[in-house]
């Protein structure tokens, strides 16, 4: 946020003329340097105005907490200015300073600098500052001093003395410094006038120097005669003025009541911003330590899965090769001294002389090579108690994987409530209206290699689906399970990989009834669209819906179902999670369940959308699977 101008403070106290009259009802320190007076019984009624010190003056509606315990120093000037009429407001020369006198007291408002509030007695003597100030300017019972103020623009009549105030480098620093308008006003006086920021104020001709002394004189007749001001940026202020700003022609504007609402709602929206990365700041640090947490505990989680693995793994190797290696243990076993020699010998005569990989005597523990792994096996133990001691281990690592998964999911609710905590939901905007594309009419998802897949709903869609859109060169997918859909993959730049046809099994599975039983696997089919056709042989009578496959199906056994929801540019996808994972922003995994689809549908829609739209719940609900669902959390 920048702090006023002397531009923006002569015209909130010419508005404030509106409050003389009033009387002091409380006054607030929400925050080192922000005070808060609140009138009674004036012209307008209640009024409350705002002083933030070195930034801001000016009236607001917002209403804000009070603390809840004053300051000492808004107890003081309570004590001193309360039930006290606001006689005038001024400004003080062309500077940042306004005063505000209530009877023989004044109140001091430097906005300017790191600024100051500072309360005189009738002999202009120092009663309180908000703040320490300059010894030579502000102490306790001396009388306060008024810094140099700058060279009005409005006192300025010739060329002359235009060139003589200047004394920056350039026209545009001259101006903001040296004549007090402030970044915004000099700026805009160069872009209306057409004079170059970079111009030497020594160097600016008569007719240049005219310019700028006409452009100030229509400037102080704008802001003399202000109704109304401008704002910029929309729902979110960039910026404000009292007359519209040629600087600033690109942007937004609407228009505000009053300066004094101008600079209100402009200065509202930077403290709310300021508020929001404030909490997010405070969250962070406790966010940043769970997150910490969180990567250590995933970390430690995996390494008990990939071990469990492994050890389970190798109870499998063991009992793959049960047969040949078991007669070997058990001669082993029954002899009373083992060697490398005797071991190598025996495994030689068993025609297996590569699997020795080591052997140590004392704690007869023999090294064998298990397909590509190298397996200890204790010879006090038979083959099937070696093999049950790996199973016990990995039961063990996986009982522990279990608790550190609950540890996870315990630690990431703590760290999404931190995140949530203290933040503010932006309101929600009515996506714009969609245009379906044609295969929305159908269930439809992209697979992970950008391929589209469409499958229909229901015989009617099926039957509309295979007889109108596919062709010769697409993929058709089915599955023999009652009550699957076809299923259609569209190439995509020609080609039609094997990633997509697994998809697409997947999706046929999703969208069958074993799926919506529970079942999650089973055997799907596919075959080039030119096999499809409705033409049944001599005899043969083909249903609704159904379709006859001439020549080899090519099934895809024993695969797994999983189903995945994301959000994928303005709507959302349910597909294969691979494939949803690969091509959406957000997602959730989906499995069959006990929540009704509109319940777990609002779930969806609230984890997935972005914050700043309200998304289309049927649509949720219509490309979710059949039946009732639930959400499989991350472990």
């Amino acid at each position: 946020m920048r702090p006023m101008h002397a531009v923006d403070i002569n015209c909130t106290v010419r508005e404030l003329q509106s409050i003389v009259g009033s009387r002091v009802d409380k006054v607030f320190q929400d925050r080192p340097g922000l005070v808060r007076i609140r009138f009674y019984g004036g012209p307008s009624g209640r009024a409350e105005l705002l002083i933030e010190a070195g930034k801001r003056i000016h009236l607001t509606e917002y209403k804000r907490k009070a603390p809840q315990l004053p300051t000492s120093f808004a107890m003081f000037l309570r004590k001193h200015l309360g039930n006290l009429p606001l006689s005038a407001v001024s400004q003080h020369d062309f500077d940042r300073i306004v005063l505000l006198r209530f009877g023989e007291m004044t109140l001091i408002a430097e906005i300017f600098s790191q600024g100051n509030v500072v309360l005189l007695d009738g002999h202009s003597e120092v009663m309180l500052s908000m703040r320490k100030g300059p010894e030579d300017r502000i102490s306790k019972g001396k009388a306060y001093v008024f810094p140099q103020p700058p060279l009005s623009p409005f006192e300025i009549a010739d060329a002359r003395a235009l060139r003589s105030g200047l004394q920056h480098r350039d026209l545009v620093r001259s101006l903001a410094v040296d004549l007090g308008l402030g970044k915004l006003y000099a700026e805009e006086l160069c872009a209306a006038t057409g004079l170059p920021k970079e111009t030497r104020p020594s160097e600016l001709s008569d007719q240049q120097a005219l310019v700028v002394i006409e452009w100030v004189g229509r400037m102080k007749k704008a802001i003399s005669g202000l109704a109304e001001a401008v704002v910029y940026g929309g729902t979110q202020p960039t910026e404000f003025s009292p007359f519209p700003l040629e600087s600033m022609r690109h942007e937004t504007p609407s228009t505000a009541r009053s300066f004094n609402e101008a600079a209100d709602r402009y200065y509202a929206h930077g403290e709310a911003e300021q508020a929001r990365e404030q909490a997010s700041s405070l969250k962070d640090d406790a966010a940043r330590k769970l997150a910490q947490r969180l990567e250590i505990q995933t970390a430690q989680l995996e390494q008990l899965r990939s071990k469990a693995r492994e050890l389970r793994g190798t109870g499998d190797l063991i009992y793959s090769d049960f047969s040949t290696i078991s007669p070997l243990i058990d001669q082993l076993r029954q002899e009373a001294k083992v060697s490398q020699q005797i071991i190598v010998e025996l495994l030689t005569k068993r025609g297996m002389p590569g699997r020795f990989a080591g052997f140590d005597p004392a704690s007869r523990i023999l090294t064998l090579r298990i397909g590509s792994v190298d397996v200890a096996l204790d010879l006090h133990n038979s083959l099937g108690e070696n093999a049950a001691k790996f199973y016990e281990k990995a039961k063990d690592l996986e009982r522990r994987a279990a608790g550190a998964a609950r540890a996870i999911a315990e630690t990431r609710t703590k760290l999404d409530s931190s995140r949530a905590k203290g933040t503010e939901v932006a309101p929600a905007l009515q996506l714009p209206p969609h245009r379906p594309e044609w295969f929305e009419k159908f269930r439809w998802f992209f697979s992970s290699d950008g391929n589209l897949v469409i499958a229909g709903r229901d015989v009617r869609s099926n039957e509309t689906l295979v007889r109108r859109y596919l062709e010769d060169h697409d993929t058709y997918v089915h599955s023999d399970i009652q009550g699957a859909p076809s299923i259609v993959v569209k190439p995509e730049d020609g080609q039609i990989g094997p990633q997509a046809i697994r998809d697409a099994c997947i999706f046929a599975l999703i969208h069958s009834k074993a799926w919506k039983s529970g079942t999650t696997s089973g055997d799907v089919y596919w075959v080039t669209g030119d096999q499809v056709t409705k033409r049944p042989t001599s005899g043969e009578y083909v249903a609704r819906g159904s379709f006859v496959i001439r020549g080899k199906r090519n099934y895809v056994r024993g695969i797994e179902a999983r189903c995945g929801i994301g959000w994928l540019g303005n709507r959302f996808m349910c597909g294969p999670l691979e494939a949803v994972r690969h091509r959406c922003s957000t997602t959730l995994e989906i499995a069959p369940g006990e929540r009704r689809k509109s319940d777990l549908a609002k779930e969806v829609a609230r984890r997935l959308a972005p914050k700043d739209v309200r998304p289309d719940l049927d649509q949720v609900i219509q490309i979710l699977p059949a039946g009732r669902l639930s959400i499989v959390e991350p472990r």
